[in-house]
């Protein structure tokens, strides 16, 4: 799962990239007291001022630990995980804007609405960037919502 977690990172931070978004994967000076730092930063505001950071992770759907979550909704196991994302990173999303990117071993996807936002944001980027340099490359929204669960 640890290899899933990267390959989200990089798309993620490639699909930044792609959109003109200059951003980091691991970013030096973030870290926690217990030096954990999220997977990504935006060089630039991403919303009200603030620096995007994102943490991507795998939730295991039929973990112990999920089922009550996971057996009464889709994306339970999602949800839960980002939810301890964003209490993990609570000191952070003060001066940044976080956003947990979740994904389950069986393709669900958190669904709280920054991610969603995001994945669109970055795709209507990525679509007015691609006009701008007359390239023809299908949207990263899409890209990004359907990948991680292959």
């Amino acid at each position: 799962m640890i290899i899933i977690t990267i390959i989200i990172t990089i798309m993620i931070c490639r699909s930044l990239i792609c959109a003109g978004i200059p951003a980091t994967k691991e970013p030096l000076g973030l870290s926690r007291q217990d030096r954990k730092k999220p997977d990504g930063l935006t060089l630039i505001p991403w919303r009200m001022g603030r620096a995007l950071i994102w943490d991507a992770t795998v939730a295991d759907t039929l973990a112990a630990s999920y089922l009550p979550s996971t057996s009464g909704a889709a994306a339970g196991a999602a949800e839960l995980a980002a939810d301890r994302k964003c209490a993990k990173y609570n000191v952070l999303a003060k001066t940044y804007h976080l956003v947990p990117l979740v994904c389950e071993t069986l393709g669900p996807i958190n669904n709280s609405g920054y991610t969603i936002q995001m994945h669109h944001r970055v795709g209507t980027l990525s679509i007015l960037f691609n006009r701008r340099h007359e390239r023809n490359q299908p949207s990263l929204s899409a890209h990004l919502h359907h990948r991680p669960t292959l």
